[in-house]
């Protein structure tokens, strides 16, 4: 069903000017569909922040050359004052029966896959480019590491601008397993992480350590909460507390956490 939702959202996005496709979507399987969709049209993503000032999206927007941009209708007014002029809405309509797609990518490894724009702390936001290549050798490098697989579940916790969630939705989907998706006004609430990763089965973790530490003074005030379930806790973008990985482990001894690095211009992870 994903597929086809992203392959007809695609057909959409063949005729739009130039390489990239801007996503301006809260947290939720949109989001999901909006990636797959932009990268089977054979272009990049850009994922924009809709909590960001309007300035910096315009300004991220007028960079790139680019007339397209997957978003919600409720936003399309916010979507045209951005310059966009060429506005698509991922559905999530499901049906009973889908006919096989002959689907074939058109997409080389040198090229873009997406660019994620920096924060802009140290002057103007600047774009980084990825390439499908770099994408593909992390995804299957950690998987590989990791024995992640079919069976497996991760939470995604991280914004789309954020390249942790690459990880989230890509190496999942290509290994066979899934992705947990959250609603953006859950985002911040580890009670509602927990109740999710207890009925899905999360096993794979993969966040900024304040999220992990969030989970834990969560854990210690719910004497019902366990971790039974996870078998690989992944943490990077920040510095890790050097008492958290012991703390993850008093509520699930099997646990392998793994303290990651990497610029944005690593593919993620380094």
């Amino acid at each position: 069903e994903l597929f086809n939702l992203s392959y007809e959202l695609a057909q959409k996005l063949k005729d739009c000017k130039g390489t990239y496709v801007l996503v301006m979507l809260p947290k939720g399987p949109k989001q999901v569909v909006a990636v797959m969709a932009v990268l089977m049209a054979g272009k990049a993503y850009v994922p924009l922040d809709i909590e960001n000032p309007i300035s910096r999206k315009t300004r991220i927007f007028s960079n790139l050359h680019s007339d397209a941009m997957i978003t919600l209708q409720e936003l399309e007014n916010e979507a045209k004052e951005i310059g966009a002029y060429k506005i698509f809405y991922p559905v999530l309509d499901t049906k009973e029966n889908y006919n096989p797609i002959d689907y074939v990518s058109t997409s080389k490894f040198d090229d873009i896959a997406y660019v994620i724009f920096t924060s802009g702390s140290t002057g103007m936001p600047k774009g980084v480019v990825i390439p499908h290549k770099g994408v593909i050798n992390t995804i299957l490098d950690i998987n590989r590491r990791f024995s992640v697989g079919e069976t497996d579940r991760t939470l995604g916790l991280s914004n789309l601008n954020f390249d942790l969630s690459v990880y989230d939705i890509f190496g999942m989907l290509v290994c066979g397993g899934a992705v947990v998706t959250l609603q953006e006004e859950d985002r911040r609430n580890p009670e509602k992480w927990m109740v999710l990763m207890e009925k899905f089965h999360v096993t794979v973790w993969n966040s900024v350590p304040a999220f992990m530490q969030m989970m834990m003074e969560y854990l210690k005030g719910d004497t019902d909460g366990s971790l039974l379930e996870l078998k690989l806790v992944l943490l990077s973008g920040d510095r890790i507390p050097c008492e958290l990985p012991n703390e993850i482990r008093n509520y699930a001894a099997q646990i392998q956490v793994v303290g990651l690095g990497g610029a944005t211009e690593a593919s993620i992870w380094s």
